[in-house]
């Protein structure tokens, strides 16, 4: 293990840890996220000195912001988002890019299984068979009538950004 991959060890460690949590109690713990942020923080103050300072608090901003907005729209939890911030802490700005576009698209993808999944059962009308333990159903709320949304169901997001890490633990130089 080189100096420069620690920082891609933590950053798969919080993952895993935060998998775990999310998919056996719907919540990531504050301390998992401020633990990688300082461990990003202080990572990339003592490699690069100031530079890495700013530069993992620029990742930082950037793991929050978006996450942040998808919050408020009922998107995901606080948790996620927090988890995020670290997570660019810990990635710096390209990675947790990275991360973020791959989450989504494996969290469409996920999406549009529990969709077909759910389409199936109603079509051979067996939804008294239907229970997932990985899916709960989230109340209306006013941000989501105004989508047109009146019940939505969701799942742990880690589901979607455990393999998003491993592609970007794995393939740290590719680009997006």
């Amino acid at each position: 293990m080189t100096v420069m991959t620690l920082h891609l060890w933590l950053a798969i460690g919080t993952a895993a840890i935060a998998l775990y949590y999310d998919v056996t109690n719907f919540r990531i713990p504050n301390w998992l996220s401020l633990s990688a942020f300082s461990a990003g923080v202080i990572w990339h103050s003592l490699i690069a000195g100031g530079d890495g300072l700013v530069s993992s608090l620029l990742g930082m901003l950037t793991g929050f912001v978006p996450m942040l907005v998808l919050y408020w729209c009922k998107g995901l939890g606080a948790g996620d988002v927090k988890l995020f911030a670290a997570l660019g802490a810990l990635l710096g700005v390209s990675m947790i890019i990275q991360l973020m576009v791959l989450s989504f698209v494996f969290g469409g993808v996920i999406s549009l299984l529990l969709l077909g999944y759910q389409s199936l059962l109603k079509l051979t009308k067996r939804k008294h068979f239907y229970s997932n333990a990985l899916l709960v159903e989230v109340p209306s709320s006013e941000r989501l009538m105004l989508l047109g949304l009146f019940k939505l169901h969701q799942f742990p997001f880690m589901l979607a950004v455990a393999p998003a890490m491993a592609i970007v633990w794995l393939f740290p130089g590719v680009q997006v």
